[in-house]
């Protein structure tokens, strides 16, 4: 059951992932996000939304918390460009190390990261929201910025997920 909706500002989001992935062409975002090239153009023009079960399936198989595409949620490109969004084993391939003695877990880190990434983006949203005379919206982005933050730091958000599908493939490894 899905509990978020699709942005109001759906088109500008979808703009802001063009721009962020560095002006990509329609088809080949059509390609990533496995619809038609002119679907996208329709994405573009305001046209029409997509369904919440697309954009989740989209947003899992490339690493975004799907709150990208949700009302109040972070624009894209504060996702997309973020080391935040990197998984825990490309964090480390980046040149940070964490220090096992003073207690830096890595997938912790990445939590916290992450946490700290999602009330950024709806402070920002909320930011914009309120100047544009939109209390109560601004009010609901600062929520949804809390909430979302509460999940990762629960262990129920993006880093969890990336570390549960690196337990999965250690136990289902058997050729070792």
């Amino acid at each position: 059951m899905t509990t978020w909706v699709v942005a109001s500002d759906f088109a500008g989001r979808i703009a802001d992932l063009v721009e962020a992935l560095k002006d990509i062409e329609p088809s080949a975002l059509a390609e990533r996000a496995s619809v038609g090239t002119e679907q996208v153009r329709r994405w573009l023009r305001d046209e029409v939304k997509p369904r919440q079960k697309m954009l989740e399936r989209w947003a899992k198989r490339e690493g975004w918390p799907v709150n990208v595409f949700a009302e109040g949620g972070p624009m894209p490109s504060t996702v997309v460009n973020s080391l935040v969004n990197e998984r825990p084993e490309k964090v480390m391939e980046n040149g940070i190390t964490y220090d096992a003695d003073a207690g830096m877990d890595p997938i912790r880190t990445v939590q916290v990261m992450l946490a700290i990434d999602l009330m950024e983006s709806a402070a920002k949203a909320a930011d914009k929201l309120l100047n544009s005379n939109l209390l109560e919206p601004a009010e609901r982005a600062l929520w949804n910025g809390i909430e979302a933050a509460q999940r990762e730091l629960r262990g129920e958000g993006l880093a969890a997920v990336e570390a549960q599908g690196k337990d999965e493939d250690v136990a289902g490894d058997t050729s070792g």
